[in-house]
């Protein structure tokens, strides 16, 4: 089935991305077999709003069956665009870069560090993971075109994000994961994801506050 994608909303994209890591748990344990309710109620939505999702991409499910897992999980693979290999770079080596660098999920849904960038001096030139060094901004632009790459993790300081951010849309980059916690523009060719631990906080401490807890 063929769709037109700007007429997807945001937030199923975002659902089916949940929907997808509740199906390799569900795949891992077993499960063959899942309804619209009960996929629901483990993504902390609605029935409706499951089925809506999949409306979009065409009939997934069967009635008094439900949904094949496998089956399922494969299809929004597909959708998400992410069964075959996709690189990424980091932008921004500290802590943050760091720890982001040796988090084993990345692999796991077929993205592959291929570098590292930043201005510090004496991490230029290490190589933190085997196979992947680190490098100085100066040489992002090159390094992008030559190996293709299509996504950046922007972790650097918040005062320099919004020029580094321009620098990585002007080197070709078509997605940036921000999580600086600066608000970045860019080109409306550059897509940009937002990832801002303070702001799931502050949605934490109203939903808190608003069940009576004072603490």
């Amino acid at each position: 089935m063929k769709y037109n994608y700007s007429d997807i909303p945001e937030i199923t994209v975002r659902r089916l991305s949940v929907y997808f890591h509740i199906l390799k748990c569900l795949k891992d344990n077993n499960v063959e077999f899942i309804s619209s309710k009960q996929l629901a109620s483990l993504a902390h939505t609605n029935a409706v709003s499951v089925r809506k999702d999949f409306s979009y991409f065409g009939e997934f499910g069967k009635k008094h069956i439900g949904y094949n897992v496998n089956y399922l999980m494969k299809s929004i693979m597909k959708i998400l665009n992410i069964s075959k290999k996709n690189s990424y770079i980091i932008v921004g080596y500290g802590n943050l870069g760091t720890a982001i660098s040796f988090f084993p999920g990345f692999k796991d849904e077929n993205f592959f560090l291929k570098g590292i960038f930043d201005i510090k001096e004496e991490i230029i030139g290490k190589e933190p993971i085997e196979g992947v060094k680190v490098m100085h901004i100066d040489e992002l632009n090159d390094f992008v075109k030559e190996n293709r790459i299509k996504f950046a993790i922007l972790s650097t300081p918040m005062n320099v994000a919004q020029v580094v951010s321009e620098k990585l849309a002007k080197a070709g980059i078509k997605g940036i994961l921000n999580m600086t916690g600066r608000h970045i523009r860019v080109p409306e060719k550059t897509l940009v994801f937002d990832i801002n631990i303070v702001t799931g906080l502050e949605w934490l401490s109203y939903f808190i506050s608003k069940k009576g807890d004072k603490k």
